[in-house]
């Protein structure tokens, strides 16, 4: 007949379903699923036992092939009882016998023993599980048990180097172990710049369950991430300095704003406007709240960079970024050419003088003068060129008085000379320059010029000479021939002249080509030739010359002297 067979816990695990029957069909079949009872341990929040307190060695039969070459462990035992029950009366009743296939871990063949593995451990549960703090503030955090406690379990929160925390103390009871409890800390401030670091906050347990009593290590510690309030950089005592070329200098302090790890330089680079000095700082542990001090001077470069210029002070290291001191300087350089007189200042025609040029500044890019006068006189070179290299090195300009050949109504005449400048330094460039000036003497007088101071001729002969004008005229200048008694002139007038029957006619272009005159003198006696020369050129008009003739016929004569 059919058996029903039901299993009975010891209250530490269910066992499903109630009862199982058992025919003849599945009497030996262990496999079968009609008589397999399932076994699911309860769940506590209790401790009990310690992790490897039973352990019994793996049979093949249960784990397979291998198992005995280990053993399985649990916490504690669980027992199940059976009763069996059937109309056969061999199995019907207490009396009948059971066994199984695991290890009797309680003697007792009837029972089914249950190895239960306990999931619930002693420790701490902190809220949060990590906790994130800032130097000098302060944070809360929670605690409680991971499980329930056999005893009333104290826990006492401890201080670390880089945390303070209030002296508390938190006690859990079987009835609160779950029951978070908060703690603060407080994190100290130090003027290190340490950057973000991790510490345990550590926890001391006592209790008179022994689960709990003495609990330690990772159990009890909660992690904290701990950020730094001293970022590590440069304080500068002051944002601009004001500096003068040629002038006293100025100062200003540098300092830390958190106490390094390691010494940190700093470099001090003023560019090419400022000297900085020193040109290091070095601040360590010990002195990087002392403020250090830079003496900075403005270079004289003899640049013309207008009223004022500024220039950046700048500051580098390798620790972090630091800011620049911004430096206004006031200039003491005025562009400008720097011409002296000339060694003389009345020159005669075709007479030279000198004189140098500088600049007074130095330029940025190359400066072209020129020197430019007004015809009177003459200047080389024409152009000077000036760059950054020679820019204060005098260049002698040679000035030439122009002889015009021209006979001038004022004898002396005032030359004006100037300078204009071309750059792509603007300060330069169309600078305004103040002319000098220098007074040609005239040296040309207008007159007429005989080849000959005379002319010997033969009665019946002829004779030639010629005629040029002393200085070039601003007019056409008609010469008039008048010989005298007894001699004639040959040559045709080339102007149309009434009464005039011999003259010349010179131009501004051919007054110094001669002009020959052919005459005869028919007696052969001493005579000459006067000229006279009208022209709309007030030098030349009027002016006349007479070239003697001297007779080759010509004899002495002897009176006697009477004496009465």
């Amino acid at each position: 007949a059919d058996v029903t067979v039901t299993p009975r816990s010891d209250g530490q695990v269910t066992v499903t379903p109630p009862s199982v029957v058992i025919n003849a069909q599945t009497w030996n079949s262990l496999g079968a699923t009609s008589n397999r009872i399932c076994v699911t341990p309860k769940e506590d929040d209790d401790v009990e036992g310690a992790p490897n307190a039973v352990c019994v060695p793996k049979k093949t039969d249960i784990y397979g092939t291998g198992a005995d070459d280990g053993q399985v462990c649990g916490s504690r035992l669980s027992h199940v009882t059976h009763t069996v029950s059937s109309s056969d009366a061999k199995y019907n009743g207490p009396g009948v016998p059971t066994g199984g296939n695991g290890p009797d871990l309680d003697n007792d063949p009837r029972t089914v023993d249950i190895l239960i593995r306990d999931d619930d451990a002693a420790g701490l549960i902190f809220t949060p599980a990590v906790l994130s703090a800032v130097e000098g503030g302060s944070v809360t955090y929670r605690v409680q048990l991971t499980s329930r406690p056999q005893a009333d379990v104290t826990v006492r929160a401890g201080a670390v180097t880089a945390a303070s925390v209030a002296d508390t103390t938190l006690t859990f009871t079987p009835a609160t172990w779950n029951v978070p409890q908060a703690v603060t800390v407080t994190l100290p401030d130090d003027d290190q710049a340490n950057g973000v670091r991790t510490l345990d906050l550590s926890h001391s347990v006592a209790s008179s369950d022994p689960v709990y009593n003495g609990l330690g290590g990772a159990a009890v510690a909660l992690p904290a991430i701990v950020s730094d309030d001293d970022a590590l950089g440069a304080l500068l005592g002051a944002g601009s300095v004001e500096l003068a070329e040629g002038g006293d200098g100025a100062g200003y302090t540098l300092q830390l704003t958190a106490a390094p790890i390691a010494p940190v330089t700093i470099h001090v680079d003023g560019g090419d406007l400022v000297t900085a000095a020193p040109a290091q700082l070095t601040f360590t542990p010990e002195n990087w709240n002392v403020a250090q001090s830079v003496a900075v001077t403005a270079v004289d470069d003899d640049v013309d960079a207008g009223d004022t210029v500024t220039a950046a002070i700048r500051h580098t290291s390798d620790a972090f970024a630091v800011g620049s001191v911004r430096a206004v300087i006031a200039d003491n350089d005025t562009a400008a050419l720097a011409v002296d007189q000339p060694a003389a200042l009345t020159l005669a025609e075709g007479a030279g003088t000198t004189y140098p040029v500088t600049l007074a500044t130095r330029p940025t890019a190359a400066v072209q003068v020129y020197v430019v006068t007004d015809g009177k006189t003459v200047a080389a070179p024409a152009v000077l060129t000036f760059d950054a290299s020679n820019w204060n090195m005098a260049q002698t300009v040679t000035l030439t008085a122009v002889d015009d050949f021209v006979d001038s109504a004022v004898d002396v005449r005032t030359s004006l000379v100037n300078h204009a400048v071309l750059s792509a330094d603007d300060r330069y460039h169309g600078l305004n320059v103040e002319g000098l000036s220098v007074d040609v003497r005239d040296n040309d007088v207008a007159n007429l010029l005989f080849s000959t101071e005379r002319v010997d001729v033969t009665q019946g002969g002829d004779a030639t000479y010629s005629v040029v004008l002393a200085t070039r005229p601003l007019a056409p200048v008609l010469v008039s021939l008048t010989p005298s008694t007894g001699v004639v002139v040959d040559v045709a007038c080339a102007a149309a002249t009434e009464g005039v029957d011999a003259c010349l006619l010179f131009t501004p272009d051919t007054w110094n080509v001669p002009q020959t005159v052919t005459l005869t003198s028919r007696t052969g006696a001493a005579g000459s030739v006067d000229h006279l020369a009208s022209s709309a050129d007030a030098a030349y008009d009027g002016r006349s010359a007479r070239l003697r003739v001297n007779g080759a016929g010509t004899r002495a004569v002897f009176l006697p002297l009477v004496v009465r």
